[in-house]
Formats: C-alpha cells, structure tokens, sequence
C-alpha cells in the first residue's frame, strides 16, 4: 500500500502538468508532509496537515515563511520549525525511520532536522556532518549550503542506526544499539523542543517534505521514496 504524490507540481512559479505520478511507502507511516502538496500545506498559514491519513496534523511555530521555488517548502529557523502534537501523546518510538527533502542555508553547530521531543533520537548536522544523538553516531558525511539533499535515517534495537542520503545507503555505524525508552509529546521538523512551541538547534534553510515511520524501511524503500519525490528538487 502506497500514497501517490501529487502529480501537478509547480517549478520556479511554473507549472508542470506532465510530470508521473509516484507512490511513496505506505506501510508504519505515521507522519508525511508535503508542501508542493495543497492537500499537506495550501502555501500561508500555521497549518500543515498530515497526508498519512493518521491525522498527526502539524503547526508551523513562528512565522510561516512559504518559499515558491522547486514546488514550495517552508523556511525554518528561530523561531520557525515544524511541529506535531502526537494522538495519542506519550508514544515510544525506539523503532522508526526519518525521511526529509532538506537546504542549508548557514551551518550553526547543532542543526536539528528530526528530533523527538528535545535530544531524543536526534537527526540532523553537527557543523556540516549529518549525525544522531542519544544515540550518538556520525555518519560521516558533509553536506553544502544551498543544495537540495533527501536525507534518511533509520534506527532498530536490532539493527542499529543506518544513514542514507539521496536514496544511497551511507553507513551503519554500528549494530545492537541500546534506546533510550523515552515517552514522545512531539516530533519536531527543523528544532528540537520538549513543549512543541518553543525550540532549539534550529534548521537554518528549508524543508519541502518529510516523513516519519514506526518502521526501519529497507534501502529499495528509500530508494522508492527518493524517486518519487526528486524530480520537483532538480535531483
């Protein structure tokens, strides 16, 4: 089972009618935000909302910032990030795959570009290396200002933390990994934050879209869900 992503697109403020429809991974998906996607976030307000079907409808804190180019994303940094309030709130997710279209624009030490709670499976960019925290891994891995990249992380009692970006697999650093068996109010795009409106360790850039699974999706399924949804970010 799948979600198709909307077809019509619109580049630089044109619109691209011929462009196929794609189907990103349905299966343990608990969030899923699109903003070239008027059904996900209709270009001004507070309100993004969730394409799950789960209805983990999400709130722009801050000022929205609505950027036009390559489909339409939201600007983020302090005070603006994204945030879910959980239904029902106080879930574990020890199990889980993140999965977001990403730009830098500066590199502020920590960036946060998923984050549970406030440090709680954090993913994001220690300077310009993507890594987690609590867990603390790196992926080794740099990447650039101004630049499009998806980024994607999964994590497993069993199988550890894996990176990937761009759909490619980068590295397991290590497997059989202890989790920290924290209850989650929220889970925050682009800030870590514990009360779901004031945040931390903001992402200084864009985010066109992301994902959120109860699952370890395998490399063919982010890979599936990178094909699906590059064309619009010219990767």
């Amino acid at each position: 089972m799948g979600i198709v992503v909307n077809s019509k697109m619109v580049l630089n403020g044109t619109s691209v009618m011929n462009q196929p429809a794609r189907v990103v991974v349905g299966g343990g998906l608990l969030f899923h935000f699109d903003v070239s996607n008027p059904a996900s976030y209709p270009g001004s307000g507070n309100d993004i909302f969730d394409l799950s079907g789960n209805g983990n409808d999400a709130t722009i804190q801050g000022t929205p910032v609505f950027d036009a180019a390559d489909g339409g994303s939201i600007v983020t940094g302090n005070p603006n990030f994204i945030s879910v309030a959980l239904t029902p709130t106080l879930q574990i997710f020890n199990t889980y795959t993140y999965q977001v279209w990403v730009k830098a624009s500066a590199f502020l030490g920590f960036m946060t570009i998923v984050d549970q709670d406030d440090d709680t499976h954090f993913f994001g960019v220690n300077g310009t290396t993507l890594e987690s925290f609590s867990p603390t891994y790196s992926s080794g891995l740099r990447i650039a200002v101004d630049q499009w990249y998806n980024v994607a992380m999964t994590h497993a009692p069993a199988t550890g933390i894996a990176f990937y970006v761009d759909g490619a697999f980068i590295l397991r650093p290590v497997t059989n990994i202890p989790s920290p068996n924290a209850t989650t109010n929220y889970i925050n795009f682009g800030a870590g934050s514990s009360s779901g409106t004031s945040g931390n360790e903001f992402w200084n850039g864009n985010l066109g879209a992301g994902m959120m699974y109860t699952t370890e999706l395998t490399a063919g399924e982010i890979l599936q869900n990178f094909n699906a949804t590059r064309t619009r970010f010219g990767v």
